[in-house]
Formats: C-alpha cells, structure tokens, sequence
C-alpha cells in the first residue's frame, strides 16, 4: 500500500466535501432552483463515493499493518 495512495484519497474526498459546501449554498441561495438542487444532490452523492473509496482503502491499509 502506497501512502502516496492515501494522499491522493484524502485530497479527493476533500475536495468532494468542498464541493458539496458550495453546491449547497448555490442551491440555498436559489431556492427553488430544480437544477441547483440537482447539483447539490450529485455532490452529494460524489462525496459519499469518495468516502466509501477512502473508508475501503483505510481498511485494507489497517488489514496489512496488522
């Protein structure tokens, strides 16, 4: 397991949440907006991929040191 691996997920996932914090203000700031709403949605859902890749590549990390 490579940490560089490690980096690049973290980068990623924070990057994702960055992204659901301003998809989120776009879709509060105009309200009813369908399609921001929509964006906020797909973050959203980009974000919980990204957590569930760094979450498995933590696991598999965790398995090899012990």
């Amino acid at each position: 397991m490579d940490y560089k691996q490690i980096t690049t997920s973290g980068g990623r996932l924070c990057q994702a949440l960055k992204s659901v914090v301003v998809a989120t203000k776009g879709a509060a700031q105009n309200y009813p907006s369908v399609s921001a709403t929509q964006e906020m949605v797909d973050r959203v859902a980009e974000l919980s991929q990204q957590a569930a890749g760094f979450s498995t590549l933590l696991q598999r990390l965790a398995e090899i040191s012990s």
